[in-house]
């Protein structure tokens, strides 16, 4: 262990050779099972003898000594900034104690130089820190903590109780994507907020599509314990993200400006603050990668939509997860993947038969190699305490303060040369003045001049624009005047085509009338035409002597007959 930033994976040192006494500081009774798990990995997977003890509601020992314990480790889950989490004599125990002191950390884009002092002071030999190496080296750079071993690993790893979930099906999952993300200030990036709008814009995309969804950001509906395995096993997707930040608040003031403004501004967006005010701090570290949320959604063999990223070089896009693009441009291709169950159950087996094989992403393997950095630290102390560091401290500035006096000697000789070129440069000053005084004057003249001009051309301007506007006044009677015969002669027009619509009408009913007339003359032609045949027909008739002799003895018989007919109808009333 020569070098001061590690990778976990890295660190080859001897095992274990004697267990020793470790007292383990976390906070056993929070809410979240990823938190619980951590903690109790070390309890049960440990070669050392592990005290657990929540300083939150414990006093510390009286005896929090090197006869007592050999080493400390203060879990993430305890903050050592703040009284709420570490009292002042835990503060003061811990700082005395002269045994192995281990501080496993993450979140470490907040508070930064504050939690570095502290680390300092408390005399912290080596830090878990959830940092690649590059970033941590950005971090934690600098003579302060020069002496203190950072070792990169992962916020998160698979515990025994997360390989041991239920097995349920796709099929009887009721929710075909679910999310729980976190509403993250400005101040910590882009990167950061991005976790909350991937949810929101999930949302938005999927609304035209026949999905049921349980989506929400905010912190409020954050979900832990028993109940979040629960929600993980009702989902047959689950989206996310990399965990991290895109910038970093070494000394706390972005965080406590931007809350300073949205106090001010209640109603005002935030990201309109980040874009005037933090954009310019924006990527001052790039921190990504995987999350516990994944690592519990592997387990439970919930298949993964993820924004395509690192993920600390462990999932591979298409093969362990579907990759969403940030601007959703292939939203279809996500909706299809997601409809068919055959392949979300194919890809969320492979995932997790590729990914939970793999020892060291166990909480084993993270103990096994805390386990041996203890024992190489016991076995290698180091002088990181703050008396040390102080005390070297102290050395290093009487030597400073020693250079500064010679510096001082000579600044005190060089002074006069300094006082005789402070007059000629206050001479020089003040003829400068006189001449800003001289430009001054000349500026007022051509002021002056320049705003008489710009009267004359206003007045020109208004002049034209009188002009102008008596013109136009000209133009618009005479437009209005042309309005004026246009609708008198529209009206002439009317009237000389109503007065031709009457006379069509008089006209049109004067040649029906006609039309009327002339049938009945031919009708009463007809009639007589038919008359005329007829009686043609007769005299025809009549010009055969035969048809003419029948024709009277026809004629004489019908007189007889009627005669007859007549004198027996006579006879029968006198009687």
């Amino acid at each position: 262990m020569k070098d001061q930033f590690l990778e976990l994976s890295e660190i080859n040192l001897s095992p274990v050779a004697k267990p020793l006494k470790v007292l383990f500081l976390g906070d056993d009774e929070h809410p979240a099972n990823t938190v619980i798990d951590y903690i109790q990995s070390f309890l049960s997977e440990s070669s050392h003898e592990i005290s657990l003890i929540n300083p939150i509601n414990s006093e510390c020992p009286e005896n929090l000594s090197k006869e007592e314990y050999d080493a400390i480790i203060i879990h993430y889950s305890i903050c050592i900034t703040e009284p709420y989490f570490l009292s002042t004599n835990w503060i003061k125990s811990i700082t005395h104690f002269n045994g192995v002191k281990i501080q496993i950390i993450q979140d470490e884009y907040r508070w930064i130089n504050k939690m570095k002092t502290q680390m300092r002071c408390l005399g912290i030999q080596a830090v878990f820190s959830s940092l690649t190496p590059e970033n941590a080296e950005k971090v934690y750079c600098g003579d302060f903590m020069s002496k203190t071993k950072i070792i990169s690993c992962l916020p998160g790893y698979f515990s025994k109780r997360l390989l041991d979930l239920p097995h349920v099906s796709l099929e009887q999952r009721e929710y075909d994507v679910i999310y729980r993300g976190r509403d993250l200030p400005w101040s910590t990036g882009e990167h950061a907020v991005f976790k909350r709008e991937i949810g929101q814009n999930f949302i938005s995309w999927s609304k035209t599509y026949d999905l049921k969804a349980d989506i929400q950001t905010k912190e409020s509906k954050r979900i832990y314990g028993d109940a979040w395995d629960n929600f993980l096993l009702n989902g047959r997707t689950m989206i996310g993200i990399e965990g991290g930040a895109s910038l970093f608040d070494f000394d706390g003031n972005l965080k406590e400006s931007l809350e300073l403004f949205e106090s001010k501004n209640p109603e005002s967006d935030p990201s309109k603050y980040w874009e005037e005010h933090l954009k310019p701090f924006e990527g001052n570290i790039i921190h990504k990668t995987i999350t516990p949320k994944i690592f519990e959604a592997i387990a439970s063999r919930t298949a993964l939509i993820l924004i395509p990223g690192e993920y600390r070089g462990i999932l591979e896009p298409n093969r362990h997860y579907i990759p969403l693009m940030e601007d959703g441009s292939n939203f279809d291709e996500v909706i299809n993947k997601i409809k068919d169950h055959n392949f979300l159950a194919e890809l969320a087996e492979t995932t997790f038969e590729e990914i939970t094989s793999k020892t060291d992403l166990t909480y084993k393997f993270l103990v096994d190699k805390a386990d041996q950095i203890i024992s190489y630290l016991e076995e290698n102390p180091s002088k990181a305490n703050a008396e040390t560091y102080f005390r070297e401290k102290a050395v290093s500035q009487n030597l400073e303060i020693e250079n500064l006096l010679k510096q001082i000697e000579e600044s005190q000789q060089s002074a006069s040369s300094l006082e005789n070129k402070r007059t000629e440069l206050e001479n020089e000053r003040t003829q400068l003045g006189h001449d800003r005084t001289q430009l001054e004057n000349e500026r007022t003249q051509v002021e002056t001049q320049l705003e008489n001009e710009r009267t004359q051309l206003e007045n020109e301007r208004i002049h034209f624009e009188t002009e102008l506007e008596n013109e136009r006044s000209q133009l618009e009677n005479e437009r209005t005047q042309l309005e004026k015969d246009r609708i008198e002669a529209e009206n002439e027009l009317s009237q000389v085509e109503t007065q031709l619509e009457n006379e069509r009408s008089e006209f049109e009913n004067e040649r029906t009338q006609l039309e009327n007339e002339l049938r009945q003359v031919e009708t009463q032609l007809e009639n007589k035409r038919s008359q005329i045949d007829t009686l043609q027909r007769q005299l025809q008739e009549l010009k055969n002597p035969f048809r003419l002799g029948l024709f009277w003895m026809t004629k004489l018989w019908t007189k007889a007959t009627r005669k007859f007919r007549l004198g027996a109808h006579t006879g029968s009333t006198q009687k």
